[in-house]
């Protein structure tokens, strides 16, 4: 009934009118807009919050992954140290290899030397992996960096990989390397990057 009712409705044109739907069925719309999270100033507030707390610089790396790579939770939930290259700097997931920014190296090197147990870079006190639930934690730790910027509320996993993909597109990297550095499959490509974000 609802999906004759949608049809009948569409092809009288009742549906063209993106603001006549905003007024007509409000309870649909997002809480909030989203803003782009690709902000140097308010990620560098993030990532102090996150160094200061318990767990301080896995946490802050954790944070740093998902702004360098885009990963997914599970990826980096699964993440071992076997996958770190330390000599020639790189990551290797996937049969695929990635350079490593310097910045999350150095967290890397020193979360190494401080001896992390266990084989996952990402592990609780017993070594075992961090779940998607522990991940989900920490970044929602960071909305008390300023509980009046809605901004920090928005750094999720899957936020942080839409606004890294156009935030590469924008400043020209190539599509066919943002499809490989955030593993992103080409039929997917549609969930981060607009037809009109590509024109």
């Amino acid at each position: 009934y609802i999906k004759d009712f949608m049809l009948a409705r569409s092809y009288k044109g009742e549906f063209n009118d993106p603001e006549r739907i905003k007024k007509s069925f409000p309870e649909f719309l997002p809480k909030y807009e989203m803003q782009n999270i690709m902000c140097v100033d308010k990620l560098k507030v993030a990532l102090k919050f996150l160094e200061k707390n318990r767990y301080g610089s896995r946490n802050k790396t954790i944070l740093l992954f998902f702004l360098a790579y885009g990963m997914e939770r599970r990826k980096l939930c699964a993440l071992k140290w076997k996958n770190i290259h330390f000599d020639s700097r790189r990551l290797e997931m996937n049969k695929k290899e990635y350079p490593i920014p310097d910045h999350l190296m150095e967290m890397l090197i020193s979360m190494k030397t401080q001896g992390t147990s266990g084989e996952y870079v990402f592990c609780n006190s017993d070594g075992e992996a961090l779940g998607e639930g522990a991940i989900n934690t920490i970044l929602s730790s960071i909305a008390r960096a300023d509980v009046k910027d809605g901004f920090y509320s928005q750094l999720t996993p899957a936020n942080i990989r839409r606004c890294l993909a156009k935030f590469l597109l924008e400043h020209d990297y190539p599509l066919q390397k943002i499809l490989y550095l955030m593993d992103i499959e080409g039929y997917k490509l549609s969930s981060y990057i607009s037809r009109e974000d590509i024109e």
